[in-house]
């Protein structure tokens, strides 16, 4: 039997089923950086300074409160950011000399001062759709699912009934912190856990990449295009290099707005610099590796996907945190 912390009425589960079935959503334990959820920036904030919060704390989104009001708006995250920051890139050049550094510094300068009130949902990819508390986690995995066509990332968990009659967040759920949760209680997974991933997806849609030598905003382009939040940097012979994803924006300055224009790979070499961490591969694995291995892999690593690979390491697909509660919410069933 498995212990279940931070659920309602119940110590023990024994299947996947009971455990989503018999947690509410406000009880999901929040990222480890628990504190860091309840930063808020008001509508009236600039990219920049919401492109700072993220660097500094590590985040991918943030709540928007109203200053007039006091109320939570909405959220803005990095794909926001990331599709505003096409939208200023893609106006035509019209000089002679194409870009030049007052380009730049103007372009970067309408990217960085636009209020973030403005760029709520931007990307038409991060609605806000709060959940009260109470409801099971099961329950709402399940609902979110009618959003077919967008794969909603987080959920503001929301208390109705409060002093002052103004709704109060008490909780966001992510979709990384599901799967931390599960990853906690793996072994309700059971003989399911212990299949190889190749059998719940036997096949992947065409995997949309980029080479290593394309400029940093092509591959943010590329992205926005596809509408996708990362895409694989590949080799001529399709094995991985590394992953740009809409994150790597975070700690966008005006003095690192030349990089954008750079290959991608020391795009994303200068970002891990930035942030004083050692480059590493992209989370990878084998079409024959666990269910639960994925998911304690992909929890451990806290990324949002994680690429399936052949024996000779050329990329055959990728697995997103969406593809994976997708799973979980019908084996639960």
């Amino acid at each position: 039997m498995e212990e279940a912390t931070g659920t309602s009425g119940f110590k023990y589960v024994d299947n996947l089923y009971d455990l989503l079935s018999f947690t509410r959503v406000e009880s999901v334990p929040p990222s480890p950086r628990a504190d860091y959820r309840w930063l808020v920036l008001d509508a009236t904030a600039t990219v920049q300074d919401a492109l700072t919060l993220f660097q500094k704390n590590r985040l991918l989104s943030v709540p928007v409160r109203d200053p007039t009001t006091n109320r939570c708006v909405g959220f803005v995250d990095v794909i926001d950011l990331l599709e505003y920051l096409v939208n200023v890139c893609t106006d035509p050049i019209t000089e002679p000399d194409g870009i030049t550094l007052p380009i730049l510094q103007a372009r970067f300068n309408n990217f960085s001062a636009r209020q973030i009130g403005s760029l709520i949902d931007y990307g038409k990819r991060n609605p806000f759709l709060p959940v009260p508390e109470g409801q099971m986690l099961l329950a709402m995995l399940e609902n979110l699912k009618s959003y077919a066509s967008i794969a909603i990332h987080r959920v503001p968990i929301v208390r109705t009934e409060t002093p002052t009659g103004v709704p109060s967040i008490v909780n966001i759920v992510s979709q990384s912190a599901v799967i931390r949760y599960v990853a906690r209680h793996v072994s309700v997974l059971g003989e399911a856990g212990r299949k190889p991933i190749e059998t719940f997806f036997p096949e992947y849609p065409p995997l949309i990449s980029v080479q290593p030598h394309n400029k940093a905003i092509d591959a943010f382009m590329v992205m926005h295009a596809h509408k996708l939040s990362a895409v694989p940097v590949l080799d001529q012979q399709k094995r991985l290099v590394s992953n740009l994803s809409a994150s790597d924006l975070q700690g966008l300055t005006s003095k690192r707005f030349y990089r954008l224009f750079v290959p991608v790979v020391d795009y994303i070499k200068a970002v891990y610099v930035d942030n004083k961490q050692i480059m590493s591969p992209p989370i990878a694995a084998y079409p024959s590796t666990p269910l639960e291995t994925i998911i304690l892999k992909v929890a451990a690593s806290r990324v949002h996907r994680i690429y399936i690979v052949n024996e000779n390491d050329v990329a055959l697909g990728v697995l997103t945190l969406s593809d994976l509660l997708s799973l979980l919410t019908v084996l639960a069933g």
